[in-house]
Formats: C-alpha cells, structure tokens, sequence
C-alpha cells in the first residue's frame, strides 16, 4: 500500500475527483483556482521583491487549504495525556474506510511527546504527528501540621491525595518559619510534567517545647573485672514531643580493671535542647572462683519447672507450688558463700541443701522462669544473724515470700505484708528486720485468708 506524508496527503486530496453530485462545486472552485493563479502570476511579474513573492505563496497555500477544508482533512492530530486517540483527533468528518495503521496501540499515551502514526483513507497510508500534551493542573490537598520549635519538616508530610495524569514535583512555594512559635500558613506548589501547578495551603503550628525527657530502667550494675558492661540494656528514653530523644552515656569514670564503685551517668536530650539525667553506681568485683554461669541453673531448674508448673495455674498458685518444692527440696546447712544468686541457686539444684541464702537463691530462679516479679531483701541487723528472702508482686502488690523453714507459731511466710512478717519477727529476735526506705511500697491488705498451708492449697485463685 502507498504510503504519503502530510504534504502529499493535502495535494492529493486536491487533486482527488469530486462526486457527480459535486461537480457543480468542484467547477466553481476550479475557476476560482483559476482566477487565483492569474492573479498570483500577475502579482509576481509585477513584484520584484522577496515581499512580494512571500505573498505569493502564502496565497497558494490557502487556495490549497480551501480545497482541503471541505473533505475534513488536518496536519495531525492533538489530545490530553491518558486518553485515547481517536479518528476525529486527524479528521473533521470520520469516513466509514478510514483507519488507524498498525502501531497505534504502542504508543504511550501516559507520556507527553509528538509521535508519528498512521492513517488509512481511501487505500493510501499517510503518516501524520500525534502530540500528547497536558494542560491540566494537578490536584492535591495540605495537610495541617504541629511540631516543635527548630524542628525540620518534610515537604512530603504536609501534602496528600495528589492527583495527576503525569509524574509532579513538590516544592515550597512558601516555607513556613520552624523558629516562630505561633500558628502560619505555608504554601506547597505541585508541578505536573506539562508545567502546570497548583498551590496549596498548609496549616502549621509551631510550638515550644520545654518539657525534658524521661530515662526509664536505669540501675545499679554489678560486674565482674575485665568482663564487659551492656549500659544501654533495658534501659529506655521517651518525650512527649520528640519522637526519638538522644541518649548519651558517660562511662569514662569506671576502670574495668580495678576493684570499686563508679558513677555511670545517662543524659537524653529532645530535639529543642531538654535534658535529664541519671547517675547509677557500677560496682566491680573480683569473680568468684566456683562462680556458675545464670544459663547453667536455669537448665538445673527447668525440670523442677516442669514438674510443679501447669500454665493453666495462676501465678499466685505457681508462686505457692515454688515456695513448697523450695521448702521440702533443700536441708538446711549452715554456710558463709553469699557471693551470688546464681551461685546458690547452682547449690540448691545440685546438692539440695544450703542456708538461707540457699532458699532464697532457689526461689528466685523458679520464680523469674514463672515471670514473676521478685527483688532481693536483705536483713538490714546482722548482730543476731544474716538472713535473706524476697517481695514478690502478683499485680496487686508486693508481700514478703520466705520459704526458709522456721520454727515457733507463724512461720510460714507466703505472701505476708509487713504487719505479718513483724509480729513473727518481733518474737524472734528480730529475724526479719529490714530498713523500709530501700523497697518499694508493700501491700498492707492480708491474703493469709486465700492461704492453706495445710492442704497446700489456693483457696481463691483468681484474686
């Protein structure tokens, strides 16, 4: 098939044969043609100029386009980017032969450019330009927003629900303050990839922040020498405004290798400069010779776990069933190793016997595996004798758990409140002294009445 481009399309639908029913008209514009040349040829013998000659040729080219108009035909063919082309994009009046060539459908409409197609009319092919522009603006909306004083701000956090046909970039058209502390209106400009824009309005508060951030889970750290510290373990930093505080720790005052107390200190700071911080004491020491590693006894006790715990308990029958096997399981002997925790725990799993110490340690490891809350008390007067035990909080407070066996009325110490623990401890020689200020606010309310200590039983499990 013959193939033309735009130009030889225009002259060969001047030159195409008009229907009998328009012969009449064809012939009146063949005369005009005529009257036209004439007049062009006449033009330019009289005008030497280049003017003149420029005339001439704007004057064909209309008598050509006036030929052209009547039969619908155009050069090429605009439209919108996204949309489909269509026939009448190229044709003023669409005939029943004319058809787009082969191609069409690859071409991306999605992307503004001028591209080549072509067109099938009357049995010839002709090549004409598709431009696809874009001449609408994008949509888009702002978004209000509140931060704090110096703060930065992202352009892209401040617009949403952007709608375009093409791939559009956001700007400033006007930046808002961050160091003014006030409500203002900034102004985002969305470009399109035709250059088209929209601005929108955003709404920004900006506010002082004067509150310090709050440290959470710092402690007093003990530690062997030469072994290395984790300072930062468990221990958290939250703002009311400042999403992520910084946390800086000052360790420089404490030397791995030597015996002693150092002051570790933990600073945060939010994004306007608030600081707070806190000060522990890592105390190191020499490592025990026999010392057991905390892995080993939690594997010892895991057996004894699993024979005492069903999870369908709840933790206060969980806490009661360790406070039994603890009691029943060791013999008490008397001893001076109270180095660590771990250590006596490691004896009570092995050896089954031990002191006080020696009790307190196994419960502890039974109890942390149950997940729950226990902390370490220590006789505060050691004239008489040492003695250690625990607190243990079930959620609705903290009450002494002793199950060193005793002798004398009173001496079963399951989840006692101090009014318990002393009216047995005034009576013998003041077994359970301990100085109040160092722990945590015990619970006054007694349980002793949900306690059977002679069916080994909860009497009311779910309190």
């Amino acid at each position: 098939m013959p193939q033309m481009d735009t130009r030889e399309l225009a002259f060969s639908l001047i030159e195409e044969s008009p229907a009998p029913e328009q012969q009449r008209d064809a012939k009146r514009d063949a005369e005009r043609r005529q009257r036209r040349s004439r007049h062009m040829r006449i033009v330019g013998r009289k005008a030497g100029s280049l003017s003149a000659r420029l005339i001439c040729c704007v004057l064909i080219l209309a008598a050509a386009l006036t030929v052209i108009s009547p039969l619908g035909a155009v050069y090429g063919g605009v439209m919108e980017v996204g949309d489909t082309p269509r026939l009448d994009m190229f044709l003023r009046q669409v005939e029943a032969d004319t058809a787009f060539g082969p191609g069409i459908e690859d071409i991306d409409t999605t992307k503004l450019g001028t591209y080549e197609i072509q067109l099938t009319h009357k049995g010839i092919t002709y090549t004409l330009p598709l431009t696809v522009q874009d001449t609408v603006p994008p949509t888009a909306e702002g978004k209000a927003v509140t931060l704090i004083k110096g703060m930065s701000l992202k352009l892209a956090d401040c617009v949403q629900n952007i709608q375009d046909a093409t791939d559009v970039v956001v700007t400033w058209a006007r930046e808002p303050d961050t160091q003014k502390v006030g409500e203002q209106t900034a102004v985002a400009r969305i470009t399109d990839a035709g250059n088209n824009h929209t601005d929108v309005s955003i709404p920004i508060t900006v506010i002082a922040d004067t509150q310090a951030p709050v440290i959470e889970g710092t402690h007093d750290i003990d530690a062997f020498l030469g072994e290395s510290i984790s300072y930062r373990e468990g221990v958290t930093v939250t703002d009311d405004l400042d999403e992520r505080p910084a946390l800086a720790i000052d360790s420089s005052a404490v030397n791995l290798a030597a015996e002693g107390a150092y002051p570790v200190t933990y600073t945060a700071t939010d994004a306007s400069g608030n600081s707070a911080s806190v000060t522990v004491t890592v105390t190191l020491t020499v490592k025990p010779l026999h010392y057991e590693e905390e892995q080993e006894v939690y594997a010892l006790a895991q057996p004894v776990y699993d024979k005492i715990i069903d999870d369908d308990m709840t933790d206060m029958e969980k806490a009661f069933a360790i406070y039994w096997w603890v009691e029943d399981h060791i013999n008490y002997v008397d001893q001076k190793d109270h180095s660590s925790w771990i250590n006596g725990a490691y004896q009570a799993f092995t050896k089954h016997y031990g002191d006080c110490f020696t009790y307190y340690a196994a419960a502890k490891a039974l109890l942390n595996m149950a997940g729950i809350d226990n902390l370490d008390v220590v006789k505060s007067d050691t004239s008489h004798s040492a003695h250690f035990w625990l607190l243990i909080n079930l959620g609705f407070g903290w009450y002494h758990f002793d199950a060193c066996p005793r002798q004398g009325s009173g001496d079963k110490f399951f989840m006692v409140t101090d009014a318990e623990l002393e009216a047995y401890s005034s009576r013998n020689n003041n077994s359970h002294i301990f100085d109040h200020s160092l722990y945590p606010e015990r619970a006054t309310q007694s349980v002793q009445d949900m306690v059977s200590y002679s069916s080994r039983k909860i009497r009311q499990s779910d309190a």
